[in-house]
Parts: structure tokens; sequence; C-alpha cells
């Protein structure tokens, strides 16, 4: 308890306060202020509380306290389409977690809070797509910002983040804001933001009880414990409740759930290794964690196991010595049975993948849950022999995950820095889809552990085909493969608003995969050689359904340099200091030709322009020529403004 006195003139008479005042009075995590004994108290079993903080993890709905709104900010100036409404373009509760908006509206989740002493906001995030600008901030009680460095966030690679921020004493208003940008590409996946904490109040009266699906079994607890698998609990428990045979449950649940009868759909088959004798054994596996019931009516058995077969020969480069397991070939040999290259020869190196008996050590496998983007500890991919393929989930949301990490190349040559082609190696698969309801396959790419880029995805069911990829940086290259049965819902690709550029510069969208490029007939008069190494124009504006601006940004490098690639497009969505064409590699698309979205500093509220969704329009050069085809490549004609009859239109065909 405090005492204050205040002495008054030269005899020292002390005023006693006819109450005591509490200032800055805090009480600790698992404790809570009980008013009348005027004590920190433990919180009785089956609830919690942070002492000096407050924490939201049920977003059933939007809790107390918060501001959630949607605004557009863009004005309608007249020359883009109507701005439409949005009001119903906010956060989104979903149980455990809040979802963002994907649309072109600005929501803003807003929450106000006064401390008695300095304290922190911390809070787990998913952030998978940078067509989305996601910002949290803090502003004081003079609507002055605060920790600007950690306003723009980062995307996020693998589940959930933690992030958190330092607030002042006094009042602090706390804002997650995101829009999108999604203007000819997939509609993006939302920002989940969940466990949002704050440290730094004078103290809590109560605790709170656990929601349902956790539980605090003894007294003094700051956090409540999640419900193990096949067990439920409600709010305030002390204990989890097991659920019936007949019923399962997963991890934090409410309620269990029916077991439905087991299909051939929830279970999956391997190889075992190879043994001393050159035999596999096929095994039959249920798929973890296991909700089916084998008991119901209808319901299908696991196939017995154990027949064996002969082991599939080892893959090219390999060999089996001693023991039963394939191993590389010693330098100097090559191919199967590890053949001595001749006199003056040296081998090929590379990676062949025939044969899968058993995973290769420099390729792992997990499943990403698509509900609530955590790992769960499981192979999402089983080998069977002459391929490997996708296992059976627990949920249709799982994305089954295959990774290859290859930590360098060795080319047969060296590559030139000037050089048209940068190929230092190239990688190279077969894949067919098999699904009855929506599903796609990702092909994701990562250099030196960096950011997986998405270079290719398929949707719906595909019919056997090879895809190949080149690679042009001689450095540690990670490989994913992720397939979804039920992904988000996706609106259909739109092409560039192409009639929006200068008439001379058309032929730049889209044209059968291929594109060409007419310039002024002046051309002529400049020395190719000697030509600017880049430049750089917009279309538009263009607006988007909801009326935000936004601008088709294009960079051209021409045959300078001796043809390197010098055009360069940024995503600096997560970063708007970002200079242009600078910054992370992964988030720098380099081409001869290449395009982003530009949203312009006044829609936003920005100190610089945002660019996003950088794409390569032409990776290489054909040729340049008066004509108007060149190695099967037509520039359609239409395209063109009539030309000077001594003049002729220079034309530069790319892929």
């Amino acid at each position: 308890m405090t005492r204050l006195e205040q002495r008054w003139g030269q005899r020292g008479a002390t005023l006693t306060p006819p109450r005591c005042v509490w200032a800055a009075f805090s009480c600790k995590a698992g404790e809570f202020l009980d008013m009348k004994a005027q004590a920190c108290k433990p919180c009785a079993e089956g609830t919690y509380s942070l002492g000096t903080g407050i924490r939201f993890d049920e977003w059933d709905e939007v809790p107390h306290g918060f501001a959630n709104v949607a605004t557009n900010l863009e004005v309608d100036d007249g020359f883009g389409d109507a701005v439409e409404n949005c009001t119903a373009s906010t956060w989104v509760p979903l149980g455990d977690y809040v979802a963002s908006n994907t649309d072109e509206c600005t929501a803003t989740l807003m929450y106000a809070v006064n401390l008695k002493q300095s304290g922190t906001v911390s809070f787990e995030y998913i952030y998978p797509d940078s067509s989305i600008v996601f910002e949290f901030f803090v502003q004081n009680d003079q609507c002055q910002p605060m920790v600007e460095e950690s306003r723009w966030m980062r995307t996020t690679e693998k589940g959930w983040e933690f992030h958190s921020v330092e607030l002042s004493h006094g009042n602090n208003v706390l804002y997650w804001r995101t829009t999108a940008f999604s203007v000819w590409s997939k509609v993006p996946k939302p920002v989940l933001v969940r466990n949002i904490g704050i440290t730094g109040v004078a103290y809590t009266s109560e605790c709170f009880p656990c929601k349902p699906g956790t539980y605090a079994p003894t007294a003094g607890s700051s956090a409540c414990q999640l419900c193990p698998a096949d067990t439920f609990s409600s709010k305030g428990a002390t204990a989890c409740q097991p659920c019936e045979p007949a019923a399962y449950a997963e991890p934090g649940s409410a309620s269990c759930k029916a077991r439905p009868p087991c299909t051939d759909k929830d279970y999956f088959y391997t190889h075992t290794a190879c043994n001393a004798r050159g035999e596999t054994q096929l095994m039959f596996k249920w798929a973890e964690p296991k909700i089916c019931s084998e008991e119901l009516p209808q319901a299908a058995k696991l196939p017995p196991s154990g027949v064996k077969t002969r082991c599939p020969p080892c893959n090219p480069g390999f060999a089996k010595s001693n023991g039963s397991a394939c191993q590389p070939c010693p330098y100097g040999s090559y191919s199967n049975g590890c053949i001595s290259c001749p006199a003056g020869t040296e081998p090929v190196l590379g990676l062949e993948y025939k044969w899968w008996n058993v995973l290769p050590p420099n390729m792992e496998t997990t499943v990403l849950s698509g509900i609530n983007f955590e790992y769960k500890g499981m192979a999402g991919w089983e080998v069977a022999g002459d391929y490997i393929y996708t296992a059976a989930g627990a949920s249709d949301n799982d994305f089954m995950i295959l990774t290859l990490v290859v930590p360098g190349f060795s080319p047969p040559s060296p590559v030139l820095e000037d050089a048209e082609s940068k190929e230092v190696a190239r990688i190279t698969f077969v894949f067919e889809t098999v699904c009855s309801v929506s599903c796609e396959l990702y092909f994701m790419v990562g250099i030196n552990s960096r950011t997986n880029t998405p270079v290719e995805t398929w949707t719906g069911p595909k019919g056997k085909q090879s895809y190949t990829y080149v690679v042009e940086k001689n450095a540690t290259m990670s490989f994913t493969w992720a397939f979804q049965r039920t992904p988000y819902h996706e609106a259909p690709l739109a092409t560039p608003d192409c009639h929006l550029l200068p008439p001379q510069l058309r032929s730049l969208c889209y044209n059968n995969c291929s594109f060409s490029l007419a310039l002024p007939g002046q051309i002529l008069h400049y020395d190719f050689s000697a030509l600017a190494a880049s430049m750089a124009f917009a279309s538009g504006p263009s607006f988007t359904a909801k009326g935000l601006k936004y601008f088709h940004h294009f960079n051209i490098s021409l045959c300078g340099h001796q043809g390197r690639k010098m055009a360069s497009c940024t995503d600096n969505v997560t970063d708007v200091r970002l200079p242009a064409g600078e910054g992370d590699p992964a988030r720098v698309v380099r081409s001869h030709v290449c395009q982003a979205i530009l949203v312009p500093p006044d829609v936003m509220g920005y100190k610089t322009a945002v660019s996003s969704q950088p794409v390569s329009l032409a990776d290489r050069i054909v040729g340049v020529t008066a004509g108007s085809a060149l190695d099967g490549i037509t520039s359609p004609p239409e395209h063109f403004p009539p030309g000077h009859p001594d003049l002729p239109d220079i034309v530069f065909f790319y892929r």
C-alpha cells in the first residue's frame, strides 16, 4: 500500500489523505487484484490472467473494445468505375483467429488502451501473399505514429510468426490495416491474426475463464493448455473429458464428432527399405491421425501388408556397395553400376530420381494445415516404386509439401556475366494431378534459404506432362511442390489493360505467350550497342472494382549491354522504403521486359509508391527485325500506327 505525506510550512505538519492511492500497481501473471483484501491472489482452477496484461484469443466475434471498419481511400474522380461500398469488407472473426479482407477496400482493426506503465503488444500472424499490403502501427493520444520501423509487416513462409512492439505509458491506439491490390492475378490469401496480448495495464481485477477446448488444471495459471486429441472441454474447464469410442476430436476441440466409416482414401501404401536379399515389402498404413471407424457398415478395411517384391535398381549415379542401401558413385565414375569415365573425361554431375523406394536424403516432406497453417509433423508424400505421390491427409485443406534442397551446381562451362543465357542448371519433372474436386499443385523455388517464390501453378486434374525450370544463379536452391485439394476460391485471370498503353507500345501486352515491341522509326538513328540500358513507363490510370487507382508499370531493356537482362521490377509491399530494383533478390524480377502493379502514394497516403506482383514478360530475345514475324511469332498489324514510308518500324521479338 502506498502512503502519501505532505509537509506544510516550517513546523512539519503532516496531512494524511482519507484514502489510499494506487499508482502503477501490478499483480504477477496468474494473479488478480482482490479489491476487498487489496492484495494479489492466485486465479482459481479453470481460469487464468496475464497479471498486468490482457489477451484476446477467442474470435467467435470481434471482442468488446475493438473497432472494425472498412474504407475506400480512393475518391471517385469520374475516370474509373464507380466507387463501391466497402462497409462489408472488414476483418472477419473465424473462431481461433481473425482474417483480413481480400478486396481493394482498406480494412482496419483498432484497439485503444491506456497503460499505467510501459508495456508491449504482441500477436501471431500469417501473411502469405504480398498482393495485400499489411501494416501494424501504434498511435499515441496525439494521433502521432510510434515505432515507424515496425509498420510494414513481413510476409510469412512457415506458418504462424510472432510479432511484438513496445508501448509507452499513457494512451495507445493499435491498428491492424490491410488493403489488397489483386488487379489481374488471383484473389489473394487473407492475413490471419490471433493471440493478441497487451501488457502494461495497471492490474486486472478478475481472472478470465479458459475458452472451450482448453483447460487450467492448477490455480495461478497464466495461460490455458490445449486439450489433446480425442478430448474436449467447455468454458472454464479444469480438465478435458475423453470422447466416446465412436467419436473423435482434434486438439483444442470444444466437442466431439462422430467417426465416419473408413474408405480407401483413409489409408496409403509405402515400401520398406531394401533388405540384404534385395527385397522390399509393400506396407499399408492408416493416415494419421486416424479419425475413421472400421466397425461401421460398409467401412473399408486395411489391406494386408508384407507382400515382398524385388527392390528397384539404384538411381543413376548410385550403386549398392556392401550393404543394401544405394550409395553415390565415387568421383570419376558414372551411371548405373558406377562405370569409370574414359581417360581424359570427367562425369557430368547431376541428380536423377527414377526409382522411389526411399525418400532421398536431400528431400523432406511434411503437411501444412490449410486451416490454422501449422505443421502437423506427418509425411505428405509417400514413395511408391517408380513414382512418389501425395498421401491421404486428415483434411482436404491441407498442403502436402515436398522439398528438394540442392547446395549448389557445377555447370559444364562457366556462365559469363554478359551472356544472353545465364543457365547454370535445370530441373525437369514429370507429374499428373488426379482430383475429383478442386485442387492445385504449386511449384516454388527458394534461393539461399530465402523466400519460396511460386513459379508455376496447375489447377484441377492434369494429364501426365513434363515441366522444366531453368536455374540462373549458382547458389543453394530449394525446390518445393505443394499440393492442396480444396484451395481458396479464386477469380479468373484477367489480362492487363492493353488499350491504355501508347499505340506504339500496345503489342507489349500478352500475345500468345510471346511479345513484340514497336518503337518510333527514328530508333534507326541510334547505335544499338550504345542504347540506354532500360526505359520505364506506366499505363493508366486504371481502377479496380472498388475504385482504387493503380498503374501497370513496365520496365524495358532493349538490346543494349550485350543482351544482358537489365530491366527490373520490384515487390516492395513489405518494405515501401525499398528503391525500385534493389533489395532481396527473391522479390526482384529481372528480365528484358517486366511488369508490376504500381499504386501511387496519394492513394494510400504513403511517402512512396507501392509496387507489387512483378512478373517477367520477356526472358529471352529472339531477334530484332523490320518484319512482322519471326520464329513463329507474329506481330498483329492492328497494334501499330501507320508507319513512315521510308522509316519502317523496328520490331523486337521476345519469349
